[in-house]
């Protein structure tokens, strides 16, 4: 596992380097035209820059050791929680989220941040499907 975060590190070097450079020269291109298409078109181009940064950042989050923390859960609150995370996303995709939990639900033993990172990878997937 170690020799899989230095990998990575170095993955995401090589890979950060070029797409800062990248990002840069997108953000003075967009400074200097007025045209509202490419504006539109820039913005994109900076968007999806910053979708590989997130995931550049997951594998590295991934493949760093981490100590799990063990706590009592709230199911309900967590799933709170997280919706409000994806509603910005939701309502841009059109996507409408409708939870229906159960007030006796009780409460779990888990790693909060892990269980709270699954449900919103599968939030998140769920707009973008």
């Amino acid at each position: 596992l170690a020799t899989l975060g230095e990998l990575m590190a170095g993955v995401a070097h090589e890979v950060r380097n070029p797409l800062t450079a990248i990002r840069g020269y997108v953000q003075i291109l967009r400074q200097q035209t007025s045209d509202p298409i490419h504006q539109e078109y820039l913005s994109v181009v900076l968007k999806e820059i910053d979708s590989i940064n997130k995931v550049i950042q997951q594998l590295l989050e991934f493949s760093r050791p981490r100590h799990s923390q063990w706590q009592q859960v709230s199911l309900n609150a967590l799933v709170e929680e997280t919706l409000v995370l994806v509603q910005t996303a939701g309502v841009q995709a059109r996507v409408d989220f409708i939870s229906e939990l159960d007030n006796e639900l009780s409460p779990i033993n888990a790693d909060r941040e892990l269980l709270k990172q699954v449900l919103l990878n599968i939030l998140i997937n769920a707009v973008q499907a």
